[in-house]
């Protein structure tokens, strides 16, 4: 994880979003997971007081632009031979988008301190835009990945035999959809997720739901897939957090955007009616693992939740 510092990208939200990501830290930590958080030179001005940092918080100081760890980070994985092997994709702020100094970087400094084999990748590529089943299954974003910012010149097949060669992707399921406010051109962490193997969640519409035509669309896509042993996939919905404004901003809310620890589900709240009902049908999607839910509010604000902010790295055994 990556502690957000920055005031021209949060504005009056940074406080409150620093506090959201230290809350996601203790809960990931409550199971025995191992928190380590990038935090800016303690020489400077974006440096936060140490009292706000929790003892148990594994501090490591880097250069970095902002806390979205999920994109910016490694993809992490197993050789097949039980090595620990961090898959360095090239970023380049979303698109060049948001380009902000250090974070193309984070990568390769996170890979030297996980203690594993760094791997480069010649891909522009953010975790956000994949999820994996483990099995050789990957759901993936065609609107991101194919994107004439990101990779002008590569077609789905390229991609493919990147992902087959590197991570061991058998499978590529390529989605469509993007949600109202998103700016990540269709980050599939906030439209589908694997709960388990051949089997994927996305988000029921609402009432009014600006997003609802997508949503549907999602849903009919995933009905229609096969995953990497040849099983259609089994998909379950949980509420969509509908129409969520800030300043009036619509901003891409999702509780698909949870992150998955060892002992727990943690899912992002937004401060409306649908935040229950979504936080109890992830749960009943986790039967080995209880589902919290905490504030996303101010992150939100910032286009993005809990898998956004985070980036795992397995126990390799």
């Amino acid at each position: 994880m990556a502690w957000p510092h920055r005031k021209d990208e949060w504005d009056d939200a940074l406080e409150a979003a620093q506090e959201e990501l230290l809350a996601l830290a203790r809960g990931i930590q409550q199971g025995g997971d191992l928190v380590k958080l990038l935090m800016p030179d303690p020489s400077t001005d974006d440096a936060p007081p140490q009292t706000l940092v929790d003892e148990a918080l594994t501090v490591i100081h880097a250069p970095y632009g902002d806390c979205w760890t999920r994109d910016t980070a490694p993809v992490f994985a197993d050789d097949g031979a039980g090595n620990l092997v961090a898959l360095c994709f090239r970023f380049n702020g979303w698109g060049k988008k948001f380009v902000i100094a250090g974070d193309a970087d984070v990568a390769s400094f996170v890979a030297i301190h996980s203690g594993g084999e760094t791997r480069p990748i010649d891909l522009v590529f953010e975790g956000g835009a994949m999820d994996v089943d483990g099995r050789g299954s990957c759901l993936l974003s065609r609107s991101c990945l194919l994107h004439p910012n990101r990779n002008p010149n590569l077609c789905e097949a390229d991609i493919e035999a990147t992902l087959d060669a590197s991570a061991g992707i058998r499978r590529v399921l390529w989605l469509d959809g993007v949600l109202e406010g998103d700016h990540t051109d269709g980050h599939v962490d906030t439209l589908a997720r694997f709960v388990a193997p051949g089997m994927v969640v996305c988000a029921e519409p609402r009432a009014n739901d600006p997003n609802a035509r997508v949503l549907r669309d999602v849903q009919a896509q995933l009905r229609e897939m096969h995953d990497s042993e040849g099983r259609r996939l089994v998909v379950r919905t949980i509420p969509s957090a509908g129409r969520f404004e800030l300043a009036g901003e619509l901003l891409p809310a999702s509780y698909c955007n949870f992150y998955i620890a060892n002992h727990a589900v943690l899912v992002p709240q937004y401060g409306t009616p649908e935040d229950e009902p979504a936080r109890q049908a992830i749960d009943a999607l986790f039967p080995n693992r209880k589902a919290i839910g905490l504030s996303a509010r101010a992150l939100i604000h910032g286009g993005g939740a809990f898998h956004c902010v985070t980036q795992q790295q397995p126990r390799i055994s």
